[in-house]
């Protein structure tokens, strides 16, 4: 046996010594569990203990004597690297979808809104607005001042919603 395979092995059986009695006190406070109560006195007063008082009127068991926490009944169930890989996998893939459809419904908002701007300039600076063409004779018509003024409320209106 080499020099370092010997030092190895003090290390170990150090480390061991050292360990063992922790983790005996453990094992020994998780089954050595004090019953919990819950009395109530005369008066009303409600107080939670190992041994209710003379004079308690009512007591209930909150937890059994060796119960804990700890239980295997009441811990999750355990799950292989494979599954938690595989399910943080598709949290991320999710996180990453939701991610690009709000860039891209804020690139449409920005995209809305810039359009909506540049049409109230162009009504805003426009000598005269040109309107729908005439049903009848299909000739250009151009906007009288109320139906300008509307078109300039409607642009107005749609920056203000699109623009927020």
């Amino acid at each position: 046996m080499s020099a370092s395979c010997k030092l190895c092995t003090v290390r170990l059986a150090k480390l061991m010594t050292l360990m063992a009695p922790s983790a005996a006190l453990l094992t020994v406070s998780v089954h050595l569990r004090a019953q919990i109560l819950e009395c109530i006195d005369a008066d009303g007063k409600r107080e939670f203990t190992q041994k209710c008082a003379p004079g308690t009127v009512k007591q209930r068991e909150v937890s059994k004597a060796g119960a804990s926490n700890l239980d295997a009944a009441s811990a999750p169930p355990k799950t292989s690297y494979k599954e938690e890989d595989l399910r943080f996998r598709q949290r991320q893939l999710e996180r990453d979808a939701n991610e690009s459809k709000a860039k891209t419904a804020a690139a449409d908002a920005a995209k809305k809104c810039q359009s909506a701007r540049a049409r109230l300039t162009s009504i805003e600076n426009a000598r005269r607005v040109r309107g729908s063409a005439d049903s009848q004779t299909g000739e250009a018509r151009y906007l009288d001042d109320n139906e300008r003024a509307a078109a300039t409320q409607k642009a107005r209106d749609a920056v203000s919603t699109s623009c927020k």
